[in-house]
């Protein structure tokens, strides 16, 4: 059916890599030449310039493997949750300790042992902050939503996932206005912002109550609900 066609497409677009990798790998190598700038309290020597160039790379091809491997370029996390700055904070580390590893089995001269833990302390803000910015575009962004009021019916993997997508696109035809979700415990609960209004016996007159244009159902079966 056609709704469960674009749930697929929501839900393959959602764990495409995005922005953030490019933004990441920059950041690296801004990173490590601070660090190497700082170390030598100004332009180091072509031996150490050329360490630095390879631990740029390394620390970009690191990023984008470790970064991979956790999930935080495939839509694992919520933007700006602090699920996602862990998770961040983790590659970040191991990012760092692989570069400290490098740095200390290599035998030709180079770049400081430290560089790796400055850059490391450079890199996480820079990513953070990144991070932090998009999230508060998103929210931004929302007002600007004219579509359909939508309500999420399933506050879990996939309702986070449908709304993380209708919160990229600017011309979205859908204007999140909160979640509906079965498991009582959620409930007030704010993902992004908008709200677990109620459980499914209180669809109906949230339907009324708030307008709704349209149910998008993100969970695998709906029991006891009669739209």
């Amino acid at each position: 059916t056609p709704s469960r066609n674009r749930l697929g497409r929501i839900r393959a677009l959602s764990r495409q890599p995005d922005t953030r990798l490019t933004w990441d790998s920059f950041s690296w190598v801004v990173a490590v030449v601070m660090a190497t700038v700082l170390r030598y309290e100004g332009l180091p020597d072509q031996n150490v310039q050329g360490a630095t160039l390879a631990l740029a790379l390394i620390a970009v091809v690191a990023q984008v493997i470790v970064g991979t491997l956790l999930h935080i370029y495939r839509g694992r996390y919520l933007p700006g949750s602090f699920d996602e700055v862990l998770g961040v904070a983790l590659t970040v580390s191991v990012v760092t300790l692989i570069l400290a590893a490098v740095r200390f089995t290599l035998q030709s001269p180079g770049a400081s042992r430290s560089v790796p833990l400055i850059a490391g302390v450079i890199a996480l803000p820079l990513l953070l902050a990144f991070r932090y910015t998009q999230r508060r575009a998103r929210e931004r962004s929302t007002n600007s939503h004219t579509g359909k009021r939508a309500l999420i019916y399933g506050a879990g993997d996939t309702g986070v996932q449908i709304l993380q997508q209708v919160l990229r696109q600017t011309d979205s035809e859908f204007s999140p206005i909160g979640f509906v979700d079965d498991d009582e415990s959620k409930r007030n609960l704010r993902i992004a912002g908008f709200r677990v209004l109620g459980t499914g016996s209180d669809l109906e007159r949230l339907l009324v109550q708030e307008e709704v244009d349209v149910v998008v159902v993100a969970i695998a079966q709906v029991d006891g609900v009669s739209l």
